[in-house]
């Protein structure tokens, strides 16, 4: 038989002002009187929530746990024949060595098995792929790169300029309204009143946090240890492609492949979802649309699944959507139809979340639906006494008028669908994001680099990159508007 076994590590991080006390809490809570102590701690909590107790974490010395079991005994058989299965298989099992890069060996172990399981690549491949990963990261921890630390005097100085480069635009700005009339700077003084509130919010919660994440994506900052600046490597790391050689052919293979997957898949949903999740918005707004007993009740339960908070919705759907259980799977064997392995299977997930995500499209029928109402009958009149049938008035009467809502919904849905991460984190089972990544959205991966990796530098440089992909398709969308927005008294 053949297993591996694992544990925990306590670290003094360097430059720890009491490292003394450090190392003497951290020796109590390891060895057998703070073991006791948490076991105990952990059956008083268990019992004043309700919750059964078992035994305390084991440990990888015996003697350690017959005390710990003479003090905690197992309370039936079948616990105790498992832990003793446990402790014999620890006498040949391999163990999983704690190093600085432990949370990442531990998700390429599932990732590998994953990848294999899906016949991505042979098992063989899996592994060896997984083993440059961790290999890669040990080499970069334990042969640094002589990079200087981030000179924060440089970072404030940048910043005051910034600071008073804006602070002289607002005050030009209120000279040039000064010079105006009395009543334009009455209206001016009250604008800038009322909005006071979010100005001050953004240059204290928004401004100064995008500026601090623009300085750490040139570094290299694990929240531990001081940033060092490290120039575009972050960038060149995330976009970049290398070299190497296979069985005597060069393969071009890309620095980070999880940056590329997670765009692709972030980009493929979007695609998809945006245009679908609009076609059905349209169409539920046109139905609601029309004056019938009860339309009121209708509105309502169509919208309601928009308030579902978004948790809540992904655990419906992952029940609904179970291939043995759910539902949808008993209405298709109703039929006599397969049903799909859903959120379980790499073909069929992106589906899955899609489906989710359209159950959700009450929000943009009340902006459609507004929409609809904003347009004058007048206009379906006359095309009825032109004889046009209902496609025609829909093509050149509702759409054109409807133009404005298409162009803000596409701009919004863009942007929502660019930031997905709550429902793929809800209905995953980390490591692995999705069976095979399948699921590795772009926000999902900045996630993990920031708080599974503490990788904060290298996040934030996938936040503007972020950034920069979502201007740059709202900058597009807004410079081709012109071509096919139309807004009612406008001049075309």
């Amino acid at each position: 038989p053949l297993t591996w076994s694992g544990g925990f590590a306590m670290v003094i991080p360097k430059g720890a002002k009491h490292v003394e006390e450090a190392w003497e809490l951290a020796k109590w809570l390891t060895f057998l009187e703070g073991r006791l102590y948490e076991g105990n701690a952990q059956k008083l909590y268990n019992a004043s929530v309700g919750k059964p107790f078992y035994i305390p974490r084991l440990s990888a010395q015996r003697s350690m746990n017959q005390v710990i079991f003479q003090h905690f005994p197992p309370p039936n058989e079948n616990t105790r024949q498992a832990i003793q299965t446990f402790l014999q298989l620890m006498e040949i099992s391999k163990y999983r060595p704690v190093t600085p890069v432990g949370q990442m060996l531990w998700d390429e172990h599932a990732r590998s098995l994953d990848n294999a399981t899906f016949h991505v690549m042979s098992a063989k491949e899996a592994l060896n792929l997984a083993t440059r990963r961790v290999q890669e990261e040990l080499d970069r921890l334990i042969h640094p790169k002589p990079y200087p630390y981030l000179n924060w005097n440089v970072v404030l100085l940048i910043g005051l300029a910034l600071s008073m480069a804006i602070l002289l635009f607002a005050i030009r700005a209120a000279v040039l309204i000064m010079r105006r009339n009395r009543m334009y700077r009455r209206e001016a003084f009250a604008g800038l009143l009322f909005a006071s509130p979010w100005l001050i919010g953004f240059a204290v919660l928004w401004a100064g946090p995008m500026f601090i994440s623009m300085v750490f994506s040139f570094c290299q900052y694990d929240v531990v240890h001081p940033a060092k600046f490290v120039g575009l490597d972050n960038f060149i790391k995330m976009i970049g492609f290398h070299w190497s050689q296979n069985n005597g052919a060069s393969v071009i293979t890309p620095n980070d492949a999880f940056f590329w997957k997670s765009l692709w898949n972030t980009i493929y949903i979007t695609v998809i979802g945006v245009p679908l999740g609009m076609i059905i918005g349209l169409t539920i707004a046109m139905l609601l649309n029309t004056e019938v007993r009860g339309i009121a009740v209708y509105r309502t339960l169509y919208y309601l699944p928009a308030i579902v908070p978004i948790v809540a919705t992904a655990i419906l759907w992952l029940w609904l959507l179970n291939p043995q259980v759910g539902i949808v799977a008993i209405g298709l064997r109703g039929i006599g139809l397969p049903s799909p392995n859903w959120f379980w299977s790499q073909k069929w997930a992106k589906a899955a979340l899609i489906l989710m995500l359209l159950w959700q499209s009450g929000s943009s029928m009340v902006i459609w639906l507004a929409g609809l109402k904003g347009i004058p009958r007048h206009l379906y009149e006359a095309a009825d006494i032109d004889g046009s049938n209902w496609w025609a008035k829909f093509l050149h009467i509702t759409l054109p008028m409807l133009s404005p809502y298409i162009f803000f919904n596409l701009i919004i849905g863009t942007i929502g669908y660019f930031q997905i991460f709550t429902q793929a984190y809800v209905v995953s089972n980390p490591p692995t994001v999705g069976p095979a990544d399948s699921l590795l959205f772009f926000v999902y991966y900045l996630f993990n680099n920031a708080f599974s990796y503490f990788k904060m530098g290298y996040a934030s440089a996938l936040a503007w990159v972020l950034f920069v992909i979502i201007f740059a398709l709202t900058l597009l969308q807004i410079k081709l508007a012109p071509k096919w927005v139309f807004y009612e008294g406008e001049e075309k």
